[in-house]
C-alpha cells in the first residue's frame, strides 16, 4: 500500500505541498465533491491542510497524470470517468 501511494508524489510540485495535498485537490477535482474532511495528526498536518484548501486546484494535466497513476496501480477498478472540474472549465 505504500508503494500505492508513493506512485503519487511525482504530483507534489509547485503549488502542492505534500502527498495529502495532492490527495486532497485530486478529490476535489470532481464536479461531484464538494468538499473533503481531511484528518491531521499534527499542527504542520492541520497546517499543510489550510494551506491547501487556499491555494487553488491541480491543473488539467496534474489531474489527467494522477488518473493515469490510479489505473496503473488498479487495472481492474470498475469506475466511471466523471469529468473534472478542469473538464467542465475547458467544455463551456
Amino acid at each position: 500500500m505504500i508503494r500505492n501511494a508513493n506512485a503519487f508524489k511525482e504530483l507534489v510540485t509547485n503549488g502542492v505541498s505534500s502527498l495529502a495535498s495532492a490527495a486532497l485537490k485530486f478529490t476535489l477535482a470532481f464536479k461531484e465533491v464538494s468538499s473533503v474532511v481531511p484528518g491531521h495528526r499534527s499542527m504542520a498536518e492541520l497546517q499543510d491542510n489550510l494551506a491547501t484548501s487556499k491555494s487553488g486546484p491541480l491543473s488539467a494535466g496534474e489531474v489527467v497524470h494522477a488518473e493515469t497513476i490510479y489505473e496503473e496501480i488498479f487495472p481492474n477498478a470498475q469506475r466511471p470517468r466523471r469529468q473534472t472540474t478542469v473538464d467542465a472549465r475547458a467544455s463551456r
